[in-house]
C-alpha cells in the first residue's frame, strides 16, 4: 500500500533533521536530497516527487519545514548564547 500524505510529509521533516543534526552535512540540505531520502525510505519509483502532483507540492513543504525547523534551532542557539557587552 503506497504511503499516505502524511506518512510522505513526516519523513521529509524526518529527513531534514536528520541532515541537519551532521554538521558536515548541513550543506546538503536541499530539495532534491530530502527527496532523494524520502523515495527510498517509504518504498517510492525515483522520480516520484517529479510527478505533476508532488513536484510544487514537494518542494514547497519541504522548504517551508526547513526555514521553520532552522529557525527554530537559531532561536534555541540564541537563548543559550550570551550577550556580549560591547
Amino acid at each position: 500500500m503506497a504511503p499516505s500524505e502524511r506518512q510522505i510529509i513526516a519523513a521529509m521533516h524526518t529527513v531534514i533533521e536528520e541532515i541537519y543534526s551532521v554538521p558536515e552535512n548541513r550543506e546538503n540540505l536541499t530539495v532534491r536530497a530530502v527527496r532523494d531520502a524520502v523515495e527510498p525510505r517509504l518504498g517510492l519509483a525515483k522520480g516520484f516527487f517529479t510527478q505533476a502532483e508532488w513536484k510544487e507540492k514537494s518542494k514547497k513543504l519541504i522548504k517551508e519545514y526547513a526555514v521553520c525547523f532552522l529557525s527554530s534551532h537559531v532561536l534555541r542557539l540564541l537563548t543559550i548564547l550570551p550577550c556580549s557587552k560591547n
